[in-house]
């Protein structure tokens, strides 16, 4: 009666594995490492001359970052401070080909201050020609860029000085409508939006960008705001796997479930 048990826990210590090995870049913004990669590949964080640099803050009581985790669920780890954007900060590890997957998980805790341009959560991004991915706000509804051009979530825009989860799981090898999916998360309310829509592309362009938080290699879609527990995974997580708990899609808010979204060239970002 006991092999059952010893199944079931060398499946669950071979899954927690697993998802370690898929973290490429980790960044939690945490005292004595507020710049340090927590993944364990040594992909710290380096600071631009100009733009200027974020500051660290502790989470507080009340506000913009309040309702934050202190402890994150997926991993136990304890949450006392996030990173603070004023609009032209930029932090960033040198290209490295490990950021370049067609599979990848991004996700981060976000507030945003303003209610308006395309802001940069995190990504690899630069000039025309160097486009690869990024996570981004734009008009605070989350936004996957991807090759020049970007994939609209559907989802409703975030709240201006309200604290959210946001996370995008790609596989750009799925031909259905399953390719993409983006998560959402009111912090405060617990309410959940999910929506899967399918991928513009099958690849990503041999563009060589950082990958930034903040604002784009090229200097422009900045974010003004909080970011905190910045995760990059070079696997399409599924919803038990993510910084925070997804419930069922029968009890969450199902937003544009299965529809394929308009893919459209931006310019200046």
């Amino acid at each position: 009666m006991k092999l059952p048990l010893i199944f079931l826990t060398v499946n669950a210590v071979l899954a927690t594995t697993s998802l370690q090995a898929a973290v490429v870049g980790y960044w939690r913004f945490e005292d004595g490492a507020f710049m340090d990669d927590s993944s364990g590949n040594n992909r710290h964080l380096t600071t631009n001359a100009a733009p200027n640099d974020a500051e660290q803050i502790a989470l507080p009581a009340s506000g913009n970052g309040s309702e934050y985790p202190t402890t994150i669920p997926a991993t136990s780890a304890t949450n006392g401070s996030a990173a603070a954007f004023d609009g032209d900060d930029r932090m960033a590890v040198t290209y490295n080909a490990a950021f370049k997957s067609t599979t990848m998980t991004l996700e981060a805790f976000v507030t945003t201050t303003v209610t308006s341009g395309t802001q940069t959560v995190a990504g690899m991004w630069n000039a025309t020609s160097n486009r690869v991915y990024l996570m981004a706000l734009s008009t605070n509804v989350l936004t996957y860029f991807i090759n020049g051009g970007n994939v609209s979530s559907g989802l409703p825009a975030l709240a201006a000085n309200t604290d959210y989860y946001v996370g995008i799981s790609v596989d750009l090898s799925d031909a259905t409508t399953n390719a993409l999916t983006f998560y959402q998360k009111n912090l405060a309310t617990g309410q959940v939006w999910i929506s899967n829509v399918a991928s513009p592309t099958t690849t990503l362009t041999s563009g060589t960008s950082s990958f930034s938080i903040g604002r784009t290699s090229a200097n422009s879609s900045s974010f003004t705001g909080l970011i905190d527990e910045v995760r990059f995974s070079n696997t399409k997580l599924g919803a038990e796997d993510l910084l925070v708990v997804i419930p069922e899609p029968s009890t969450a808010l199902l937003a544009g479930a299965a529809v394929l979204l308009g893919f459209r060239r931006k310019r200046g970002v």
